[in-house]
């Protein structure tokens, strides 16, 4: 088999749709989101295996994917198996997975790992933030954006060429075959029309082209500049022109409005989800030792979860 592939990004980056683009080639399988094979590495530090397949069994999304775990293998050995249980159906030659968090310690688990990096426009990362009901506002929102990029910026340098794809979300909307015809040639197959087939059986649409650079029709000029703010570095290295050339952080009383905003729209956005009385059993619980009757909540609300996925 070959070398497995990951796409990576930001959430709200397009991920989603590159996997299913990418996953509608007759050689390629990527199977879903594969969060839960990094998500509790701290710093390079495994967790021990007791702990992961604790983690593991109260997983969302591990238990959606209906996975067996062997108690024979190592961290790492699991974390193969997974993708090989995932993937191994479909019979295609190239398999892999999306992951948004943790990703740069994708190498220690899969050294020959090929991993292709999705940006999109943080003015709009920020502002879908919004609409998932994440944060209040979009200053809040930058955070999403910020941290995966800080973390392929510190681990593309590290990649041989011959492991490491990057593109635009932008441009892959535009220009859909021009840069699928790009990934084929890094993952070293021919492009197939078969990869713009997935609109036939997802809730995804075809690529359009009104979702570029929604920002300047959505955001306010002030909005602009909170992102901006934080993000207007990193946007300058990785491709994006700031629209203002000194955005200033907001401070004083406009950064204490956007925190309360921030604060009371998440809660309120929980409550509308979960009902009061599971959130409030939920908060609570976050806050008490791990017992039985906070893992019956914690899987009343992933229940929820899972029946709002896309």
């Amino acid at each position: 088999m070959q070398p497995p592939v990951f796409i990576v990004g930001a959430l709200r980056s397009g991920t989603t749709l590159l996997r299913l683009m990418v996953d509608h080639h007759p050689d390629v399988c990527i199977f879903g989101e594969f969060e839960y094979a990094v998500r509790w590495i701290e710093d390079g530090t495994l967790p021990s295996l007791e702990e992961y397949h604790r983690q593991l069994r109260g997983d969302r999304v591990f238990r959606a994917h209906g996975l067996e775990i062997d108690p024979s293998f190592d961290y790492q050995g699991l974390v193969q198996s997974f993708l090989e249980q995932a993937t191994q159906p479909s019979g295609k030659p190239i398999r892999g997975a999306a992951i948004h968090s943790n990703f740069h310690e994708l190498p220690e688990l899969f050294p020959d790992a090929k991993l292709i990096q999705l940006l999109r426009d943080p003015r709009d990362v920020s502002r879908s933030c919004i609409g998932m009901g994440w944060v209040g506002n979009v200053y809040y929102g930058t955070r999403y954006w910020m941290e995966p990029v800080l973390r392929w910026r510190a681990l593309e340098p590290s990649l041989p060429a011959s492991q490491k794809h990057e593109l635009k979300y932008e441009d892959l909307i535009r220009d859909p075959v021009t840069e699928l015809t790009k990934i084929c040639h890094f993952l070293g197959i021919d492009f197939d029309d078969a990869m713009l087939d997935y609109p036939g059986n997802s809730t995804y649409s075809a690529p359009d082209q009104s979702l570029v650079e929604q920002w300047r029709r959505q955001l306010s000029d002030e909005e602009i500049m909170w992102v901006e703010s934080v993000c207007s570095p990193l946007m300058d290295e990785v491709g994006y022109a700031p629209a203002h050339s000194k955005p200033r952080r907001p401070t004083g009383l406009t950064a204490a409005k956007l925190a309360i905003q921030n604060r009371r729209s998440r809660v309120q956005r929980n409550i509308d989800v979960y009902g009061l009385p599971l959130y409030v059993s939920w908060q609570v619980g976050k806050r008490m030792p791990r017992n039985p009757i906070q893992e019956k909540i914690l899987r009343r609300v992933q229940d929820v979860d899972t029946s709002r996925l896309k």
